[in-house]
């Protein structure tokens, strides 16, 4: 059962004391977490596919997975290395 207002946060603690957390330490801590969280999330909306429990139309289940497909295109731009020049390639 969750409890609210949630807990305080913990304040992050550095690996090692004598140096602060790199980039990349907090890129994996906090990428660790939102991923797991995200997973998590569309596992659950895939529980409302079970059609004796929900009732929805194509249309309904078109515009949940065109969604996601969107905030996955969005967050594929968002990480791509914007220093490469577009252009064509072989």
């Amino acid at each position: 059962m969750r409890h609210w207002p949630p807990a305080a946060a913990a304040p992050v603690v550095p690996l090692r004391p004598d140096r602060e957390e790199t980039k990349r330490e907090k890129f994996e801590r906090i990428g660790g977490k939102r991923m797991n969280a995200t997973l998590a999330s569309i596992k659950r909306l895939g529980n409302l596919g079970n059609r004796s429990i929900y009732e929805f139309s194509e249309e309904d289940a078109t515009k949940m997975i065109g969604a996601l497909n969107g905030a996955i295109g969005d967050l594929a731009t968002r990480l791509k290395d914007r220093r490469k020049a577009p252009g064509f390639k072989f």
